[in-house]
């Protein structure tokens, strides 16, 4: 039972279930949950690029992800095309940490 219940708060703190509250718009990102994928949106700073991923520092998305530095896979390498190390971008995941959708600022 115990090990039911850590298991469930680990899998819960990592964000692989989101709460309710993160359907609505947020300060720092908003979730929307379409037929098949579930996204959020965030900000961050291009750190680092490679072929299929992208490392960002990026200020918390949603309530479930605190700041952080870390590298995301990204959908299409083609997306990562037009950013350089240091711009500041708005980006979009799905639920397992796949960015499909990444911009610099204007």
């Amino acid at each position: 039972m115990n090990r039911c219940l850590s298991l469930c708060i680990l899998t819960m703190s990592l964000g692989f279930v989101f709460p309710a509250p993160l359907v609505a718009q947020s300060d720092q990102g908003h979730m929307s949950h379409g037929a098949k994928t579930m996204t959020m949106t965030g900000e961050g700073v291009v750190k680092r690029l490679s072929n299929a991923s992208v490392t960002l520092k990026h200020g918390p998305i949603g309530a479930t992800m605190p700041p952080m530095t870390m590298e995301f896979a990204v959908a299409d390498a083609a997306l990562l095309r037009d950013l350089k190390k240091g711009d500041e971008v708005t980006f979009t995941i799905t639920s397992d940490m796949l960015i499909i959708e990444i911009s610099a600022k204007q």
